[in-house]
């Protein structure tokens, strides 16, 4: 595993989780949907960095 995909990693896990429990403390449910996108942001990292370059 390179870098880029283990700090892909740690934001696919780490920052809906985040935004998650900033939900259910606030209420306010649309923290936790904007934060889905950077789950598509760090698959396009993970998959750009799992390509193998010949």
């Amino acid at each position: 595993m390179n870098r880029y995909q283990k700090i892909s990693l740690i934001i696919l896990i780490g920052s809906p989780l985040l935004f998650l429990i900033i939900s259910i403390i606030t209420g306010i449910w649309d923290i936790f949907l904007w934060s889905l996108s950077t789950i598509a942001i760090a698959l396009t990292i993970w998959k750009a960095g799992s390509t193998s370059k010949h």
